[in-house]
């Protein structure tokens, strides 16, 4: 089992999705999902290996996977594994260009 840390941007990517279900889902439906988000999490820190590669243009991200988050699958983990730790890069609705979004600085 490896541990699981979160970029501040992974960070944020949850923070606004739970806000975004708040409003537009209620606050049991926005709860469910940051408890999905940690049984998801802890899914990958015992099988790392499950998540898919994406298809994306650039070589830089031939090392990246990405997993759907448990209930809300338009809801996809990006993540990078070492010999040490999983670190989450973003958490990202699929209908996101996300090539570009992880291939900016921000």
């Amino acid at each position: 089992m490896l541990p699981i840390k979160t970029s501040p941007a992974a960070d944020r990517d949850i923070d606004e999705q739970y806000d975004f279900l708040v409003v537009n889902a209620g606050l049991d439906k926005a709860v469910l999902f940051l408890e999905a988000v940690e049984e998801t999490f802890q899914r990958l820190s015992v099988m790392p290996k499950i998540g898919s590669r994406p298809e994306f243009a650039s070589s830089r991200f031939r090392n990246l996977r990405w997993w759907p988050i448990k209930d809300f699958g338009s809801v996809l983990i990006f993540y990078v594994e070492n010999k040490n730790y999983i670190y989450i890069l973003r958490v990202l609705h699929r209908s996101r260009d996300i090539e570009s979004i992880l291939s900016s600085k921000n």
